[in-house]
């Protein structure tokens, strides 16, 4: 008997020195985030504008530690912040313990995006039938702007570019230039830049436009604290000028969500 009321007592004891609480308990705010910038779709991702990132960031009040990773590659666990230029559509299905921080919109202030494919005007090309058998430049080949929508949309036509043939250079500018320097003879770019390139230089020609899909953005883990996590999407959101060279060339800032 004596025993029973000893256990009693400890499991009391016990009981009274647990924490309670009625409500969830709320994210913690992290000292250092880990934030991962997915490459395959051009940006200049040199070191020193990944210390221009973290610089900005932490300054502000977004403490994070800045990483590339490859387009297509797994999503670390570690992850509590991530940039992919693929439609929002897209990876949502992928980062499913992640949401929409902040999306990326165009030079055109668009958040929707279009591929083009290019030629020099002199070439006299106004039907991609005309295509077949040329040589390409593309971006990469999980680009979705420069180089996923302008094959399918070839595909449909009938034309297949000879893998022979195609050069994939990583990133629009590139792609542009090996056209422009006599190396292809056509190329595929972000439709946004396409056009504001027709407005400076004269020589190129687009001669088909893909339909429109989502932008990419940055998606943060549920895991961070949502106080935190709106601090760092506000400054994500004043990203500008020679900061966004991080990014595939089409990018022209990004809307907090």
């Amino acid at each position: 008997m004596l025993r029973e009321k000893l256990s009693i007592i400890s499991l009391i004891s016990t009981l009274a020195i647990l924490p309670f609480s009625s409500t969830p308990a709320l994210a913690e705010e992290k000292t250092v985030l880990q934030v991962m910038i997915r490459t395959g779709d051009g940006g200049q991702q040199k070191d020193r504008h990944i210390r221009k990132l973290k610089t900005l960031l932490t300054s502000k009040g977004c403490p994070a530690r800045v990483e590339l990773i490859k387009n297509g590659a797994p999503t670390p666990a570690t992850t509590d912040i991530e940039f992919s230029p693929e439609p929002i559509s897209i990876s949502q299905k992928r980062l499913t313990n992640f949401r929409l921080l902040a999306q990326a919109r165009t030079i055109e202030n668009k958040t929707k995006i279009g591929g083009a494919i290019i030629t020099k005007k002199a070439a006299g090309i106004d039907d991609i039938a005309l295509l077949t058998k040329k040589r390409f430049s593309f971006v990469s080949p999980i680009s979705h702007s420069g180089y996923l929508l302008q094959i399918k949309m070839l595909e449909e036509a009938g034309v297949k570019p000879d893998p022979k043939q195609a050069i994939f250079v990583g990133n629009h500018v590139g792609a542009a230039s090996m056209l422009l320097h006599g190396d292809t003879f056509a190329a595929t770019v972000a439709a946004p830049l396409a056009r504001d390139w027709l407005t400076i230089n004269k020589e190129l020609h687009i001669v088909a436009q893909t339909p429109l899909v989502e932008t990419g953005g940055w998606w943060v883990n549920r895991r961070v604290n949502e106080k935190q996590a709106l601090v760092c999407a506000k400054i994500l959101s004043q990203i500008k000028g020679y900061r966004l060279k991080l990014f595939p060339s089409w990018v022209g800032g990004f809307n907090p969500q």
